[in-house]
């Protein structure tokens, strides 16, 4: 007797040793599916990237934000953007969407890289984009946001340099292609570039200009700075109307975006002509008229890869200014 009583609660502690290693057995892959399968992160994802763009929307000014969650990799996971959802494999959510913002998702369901999901607001545009370790374009500047329909255009190529012309030249031909009529301060052919031509007077170009008061007015000039230095500058009249400043920021942010690498620095700078001496070249940035003069870069800086692809400048300009 004394033998079985001891042996019945051995083999009870033996079957519930069993009986717990079964259960923890059990939980354990149940926590495995879960996580193979990664319903809450699908969830936290879904819902999570929805707020970030509920908040970016309503920013303001412009925003560079790299999505990379580091308690959960997105990576896993295919993106979707389609009905005003965020949609993460299975699990969608949806986010606000701003009247007077654009937005710009990827076509099709995607995978983002390990290093996350790109989000920018530039102006009213938002854009999500995989993020492939791009720079980060910091000296992106805030735009008035004025409504401007450009039709025709004034091109004031400052002769200091071949390169002002050889831009101006190519600026006419992508502005033609945007059907927007240009005209030259000066001859505007390719056969001129390099032949010495007699540079108009500032009084000579003004006289231009008032004859074609539709016309926006785009002087281009290439500055010289210390080699250390590659700013690019927009001069506007301090009291021309806004879409001058606007002009000068769409030009000036997509130059950064082309050229992130190169740029040191980006300004608009208000100007009075009326303090100017006769002869300076600001004088032409009429008061009543959308005006702005750029200072592409510094010819003192070799290799400065905005001077030296007059085409590709011009493209990314003409980009700027009819956005």
């Amino acid at each position: 007797m004394k033998r079985a009583s001891v042996a019945v609660p051995v083999y009870f502690r033996i079957f519930e040793i069993i009986l717990l290693v079964m259960v923890a057995g059990i939980i354990a892959t149940e926590v495995k599916n879960v996580q193979d399968s990664g319903i809450y992160q699908k969830k936290f994802l879904s819902r999570d990237f929805a707020l970030v763009l509920d908040a970016l929307t309503n920013a303001r000014g412009n925003v560079w934000y790299l999505y990379a969650p580091s308690l959960t990799e997105p990576s896993r996971f295919a993106f979707s953007f389609l009905n005003g959802k965020v949609t993460v494999d299975d699990e969608s959510w949806l986010f606000a969407q701003n009247t007077k913002s654009t937005y710009f998702f990827p076509p099709n369901s995607f995978k983002p890289s390990p290093d996350g999901l790109l989000v920018t607001k530039l102006d009213n545009e938002v854009v999500v984009q995989d993020y492939q370790r791009k720079p980060f374009p910091g000296l992106l500047l805030d735009c008035p946001g004025a409504q401007i329909k450009i039709t025709k255009v004034i091109l004031d190529p400052i002769p200091e340099s071949e390169v002002t012309l050889k831009t101006a030249v190519a600026l006419q031909s992508y502005l033609n292609l945007k059907g927007v009529q240009s005209i030259g301060t000066r001859v505007l052919k390719v056969e001129q570039v390099g032949v010495a031509e007699e540079a108009k007077t500032v009084a000579e170009r003004i006289a231009l200009i008032d004859q074609h008061k539709d016309a926006v007015i785009v002087s281009l000039h290439a500055g010289k700075a210390d080699k250390s230095q590659n700013i690019i500058k927009a001069y506007v009249n301090a009291n021309a109307p806004a879409a001058s400043q606007q002009v000068a920021c769409t030009v000036l942010n997509a130059l950064v975006l082309k050229y992130p690498d190169s740029i040191t620095g980006t300004a608009i700078i208000p100007v009075n002509p009326s303090q100017l001496s006769p002869a300076d070249q600001r004088k032409i940035l009429l008061e009543n008229r959308i005006a702005v003069q750029f200072e592409l870069g510094n010819l003192n800086l070799p290799e400065n890869p905005l001077l030296t692809d007059p085409s590709s400048l011009a493209e990314v300009i003409a980009q700027g200014m009819i956005s």
